[in-house]
């Protein structure tokens, strides 16, 4: 599992919020200020503390040689990579070949078109375990989630699962370890708004924290929040790589 030392650093490499959760805790420190430098900046220069000291400025101008500079217009080609850089994040930091592979697989016999291929696709990185218990909020993360299945808990079918890629089947169980939900689920819940569960999962909350997979996964149903489709990840490795 890929470990991200600051995720913030995905707000700037991604040039937008991810996951949907880090804009009410982003200016919560005074070392993440420096971000407010990623907006538009404004092309008159009549602001008299510019003039006045641009040393204490220095991040806001990208006249200066800021490290971040406000970038040109995106290409075509451009906008299909941010679309991937956003869908591997969005999933945990996933690791390129993995996500290559997924592609490659969702291409394979199917016409390339929105309803073959980026259904196939979707219906692979809805049913990873990981990506299932992440949309039912068992925890806040994709990547605290990696790390309890790896560390044995969670079981689907009555047997321990520790691989995070593992894909469920329609009709499948999956458990938890009940007071690791309660710890990180708790405190979550008072702060962020949960968007609706798909159709396609059925959870017990109440008792035993228990998920079943009743269906598979509608694109109507997949919520992200971010600008892309899965056309635009396919369209990427089907041209760039010959997947």
């Amino acid at each position: 599992m890929t470990n991200i030392v600051n995720k913030y650093r995905t707000l700037r490499t991604c040039r937008g919020d991810v996951w949907g959760n880090l804009i009410p805790k982003l200016w919560m420190r005074e070392k993440k200020k420096p971000l407010k430098a990623m907006k538009p900046l404004k092309k008159t220069f009549t602001d008299s503390r510019r003039r006045r000291n641009w040393a204490n400025l220095l991040l806001l101008d990208h006249r200066r040689g800021s490290k971040y500079k406000r970038r040109g217009k995106k290409t075509t080609y451009g906008a299909y990579v941010t679309a991937r850089q956003r869908l591997r994040n969005f999933y945990g930091m996933m690791r390129e070949r993995q996500l290559r592979a997924i592609a490659k697989s969702a291409l394979k016999g199917q016409s390339f078109n929105i309803g073959g291929s980026s259904v196939k696709f979707a219906n692979i990185m809805e049913l990873r375990i990981d990506t299932v218990l992440w949309r039912a909020r068992f925890y806040d993360s994709v990547r605290t989630i990696r790390q309890k299945i790896i560390h044995g808990h969670v079981y689907v079918n009555g047997a321990k699962i520790t691989r995070p890629s593992y894909v469920l089947k329609m009709g499948d169980c999956v458990n938890v370890i009940k007071p690791t939900v309660m710890k990180e689920l708790a405190p979550l819940c008072r702060f962020f708004y949960f968007p609706p569960l798909g159709s396609h999962l059925e959870v017990d909350y109440k008792n035993n924290f228990t998920l079943y997979v009743v269906d598979e996964p509608a694109l109507s149903e997949i919520f992200y929040p971010f600008e892309g489709s899965f056309y635009d990840i396919l369209w990427f490795y089907d041209v760039k790589y010959g997947a």
